[in-house]
């Protein structure tokens, strides 16, 4: 199970050096030895290409967000946010808690070439994140008032029958079992992963929200889909 923020901070601490020597090179592996993830990537570059849309403003990333850059010789760059755009990253560029290991704000870092935010590594998400957060960095899939209209490119949810459901517009598909979606799962990912693909990296399975039959309603009105 990956772990909470506050267990990555802890981590970091604990882990002054990797195997002995500098962190330095190495922020997609702190990354996944922190966050306690499953899935690790050759570099934070891959990483950030497999974790769907990234928000570029980031001063609203929340804490517990993971910032991805592009450059940095070509192997990208990746960090977790703090709260208030403090950074907690492996680089030679901070030292406070270890050997090129340390936090810094987001305008001292000042790397150009910033992809942007996202709550997930590759599929997954530091333990305590938000269902609706997972769906999507820009719009929430939870809805407060389902008589609101609300725009989204593409969700995910298991409806009030139990089955999962993957809307987008003018579409709505169904899953009749968790295998069915790990099957699907693994396949967009797969071209998430070879930039074949702008669909959203399907979340895993305990992510995926339960919803009430007035918001999936709301979600079928939304992308204009049928509710049977």
């Amino acid at each position: 199970m990956a772990n909470t923020i506050d267990e990555v901070i802890q981590y970091a601490k604990d882990h002054p050096k990797r195997d002995g020597k500098s962190w330095a090179g190495w922020c997609e592996s702190f990354v996944w030895r922190a966050g306690g993830f499953n899935g690790s990537f050759s570099s934070a570059l891959l990483a950030g290409n497999a974790s769907g849309d990234l928000n570029g403003e980031w001063a609203k990333a929340p804490r517990g967000a993971i910032h991805y850059w592009a450059g940095v010789g070509g192997d990208g760059h990746v960090a977790f946010e703090l709260g208030g755009g403090t950074l907690l990253m492996a680089s030679s560029r901070t030292s406070n808690y270890g050997t090129a290991l340390g936090t810094i704000h987001f305008l001292d870092y000042g790397l150009p070439e910033y992809r942007g935010w996202t709550m997930r590594h590759g599929t997954e998400t530091l333990a305590g994140v938000a269902a609706s957060a997972v769906a999507s960095t820009n719009t929430p899939i939870v809805i407060d008032n389902p008589k609101e209209s609300i725009t989204m490119a593409e969700a995910y949810v298991v409806a009030p029958n139990k089955k999962i459901i993957h809307f987008q517009p003018g579409v709505k598909a169904e899953f009749d079992s968790i295998a069915e979606y790990n099957d699907w799962r693994s396949a967009v990912n797969f071209l998430v992963q070879h930039k074949a693909s702008d669909l959203l990296s399907p979340p895993p399975i305990d992510d995926v929200p339960k919803v009430e039959w007035p918001v999936f309603k709301a979600f079928c009105k939304n992308f204009n889909v049928s509710e049977k």
